[in-house]
């Protein structure tokens, strides 16, 4: 096995491609083709499960994004349409904010 004190980089010999030198060091790995292709299942399994992730969050954003349209157009006022001023208390289950709505400039 490689140790760890070994920094130098590994790289393949000229002679057997299942040969890899580091330093003064030579080291052999044999892998069969059933090993081979365990690794190759198990990385093809794992591209498979990343893509499915991206894929939903790509369907996520797509329905963030319509509702963020659609409540725009129902009228809602969101937090994000105000820049928060300064704090004006803070009680136990809520903190009250004087915030200036960026449209109008309202002062609320």
């Amino acid at each position: 096995s490689i140790s760890e004190k070994d920094t130098n980089p590994v790289s393949p010999t000229d002679e057997d491609p299942n040969s890899f030198q580091s330093g003064s060091d030579n080291y052999s790995i044999n892998l069969s083709n059933s090993s081979i292709n365990s690794v190759k299942d198990t990385l093809l399994e794992k591209l498979k499960n990343t893509e499915v992730l991206l894929i939903r969050k790509i369907e996520l954003a797509k329905k963030l994004q319509e509702h963020e349209s659609n409540a725009n157009r129902s009228g809602m006022v969101r937090i994000s349409d105000f820049e928060i001023l300064k704090p004006i208390s803070e009680g136990g289950s809520a903190k009250v904010f004087l915030g200036k709505k960026k449209e109008t400039g309202a002062v609320y």
